[in-house]
């Protein structure tokens, strides 16, 4: 059991060691960061696509049994309907 703690301690310090000399060099890092920020916007673009929330995906399709929508939609329906009145 030993050698394993042995092995990924030095796997740790040769990562450590590689990266410390890898970003000693400024134009390596400033390269690493502008690939770091494009890798986060397209993982970011691609996991932050707009989903339908649920009454997105119930318009056109109303619920006959819904009531508290049919109430919504009674009362949009009217608003549009008084507004008019009120202006003529």
């Amino acid at each position: 059991m030993g050698y394993k703690k042995a092995i990924y301690a030095t796997l740790v310090a040769g990562a450590s060691a590689v990266t410390t000399f890898y970003l000693t060099n400024k134009e390596r890092r400033t390269e690493l960061k502008n690939k770091t920020k494009e890798m986060y916007q397209k993982v970011c673009s691609v996991t932050n696509k707009e989903k339908p929330t649920p009454k997105q995906l119930r318009i056109g399709h109303p619920d006959p049994y819904d009531i508290e929508d049919q109430k919504m939609v009674d009362e949009g329906a009217l608003y549009s309907v008084q507004r008019y009145n009120r202006q003529q």
